[in-house]
């Protein structure tokens, strides 16, 4: 690799995540800080809420979590279910712990079940000194979690001024302005 992409938003470097990536970017950041493993799950107009709930269920998932709240919820409380409906916003928790080296291995996979579920993205929820949780976005497109950007893969057609993909959009690779 001989270049590295950075986003022009917000000037951090690029690429995909891995569940092992994302695992020593946690203990090297957040070490002794509890965080909360979840994901989105995929949703669709046609599956109800009791549907999804058991669905999750009997793939052994027990918590939701409410990102504007925060609240955790089980799903095998029925009162739940109301807010798992269409057009709600929740994710559903893989795993609650305490980064450290102790807790690596748990983390890891927590992290690669999150992702596999998660159509490859996944968030963890960090707990601050004053209770409240902060997310930190794992991705494994090529994308900025950070700014929720997404990049095109680099190829070596995105170098080449004669291809499409990778000519200036504002000469189209001729290197001139016609006007």
């Amino acid at each position: 690799r001989c270049a590295a992409t950075i986003c022009p938003d917000c000037g951090g470097e690029v690429g995909p995540d891995t569940a092992q990536s994302a695992s020593e970017e946690l203990l090297a950041s957040y070490r002794g800080t509890r965080a909360i493993v979840a994901f989105t799950p995929l949703r669709s107009e046609k599956v109800d809420a009791a549907a999804l709930r058991q669905s999750l269920l009997a793939m052994g998932f027990i918590r939701a979590l409410l990102p504007g709240d925060n609240d955790l919820l089980r799903l095998d409380d029925n009162s739940s279910e109301h807010l798992l409906g269409p057009g709600s916003e929740f994710r559903v928790v893989v795993d609650r712990l305490r980064i450290d080296s102790a807790t690596a291995t748990r983390l890891t996979e927590a992290l690669a079940t999150s992702l596999a579920h998660g159509e490859g993205s996944c968030g963890v929820y960090l707990e601050t000194d004053d209770g409240r949780f902060i997310e930190r976005k794992f991705s494994q497109q090529f994308h900025c979690a950070d700014c929720d950007t997404s990049f095109p893969e680099p190829t070596p057609n995105l170098f080449s001024f004669n291809n499409p993909y990778g000519a200036c959009p504002r000469c189209r690779g001729f290197g001139d302005l016609l006007e």
